[in-house]
């Protein structure tokens, strides 16, 4: 018999309060959600649902990250404006 696979819910608990990013680089931003679970049938085998708090949708994201932790909230998600230069100066 097969162990099933349980690493997704491993390190996130059940309407536990998220940041979702969203857009592309470099209008990336974050968004205050919640978790609901894993997403079947969508995307890779770690794609989650998310419960969108501004737009009260319900997504499919894979990445997002944990409003809980203090190390967490310390994050910036915003990139410079000026990255392509600073990249290829």
């Amino acid at each position: 018999m097969d162990t099933p696979e349980i690493s997704a819910f491993i390190h996130i608990k059940f309407y536990e309060s998220i940041y979702d990013l969203t857009g592309y680089f470099p209008d990336t931003r974050e968004f205050p959600g919640n978790w609901l679970g894993v997403s079947h049938n969508v995307g890779d085998a770690l794609c989650f649902k998310v419960f969108n708090t501004d737009t009260h949708k319900v997504l499919e994201r894979s990445v997002f990250r944990s409003a809980l932790t203090f190390i967490h909230k310390q994050k910036e998600t915003s990139f410079p404006t000026n990255a392509f230069a600073i990249v290829f100066s």
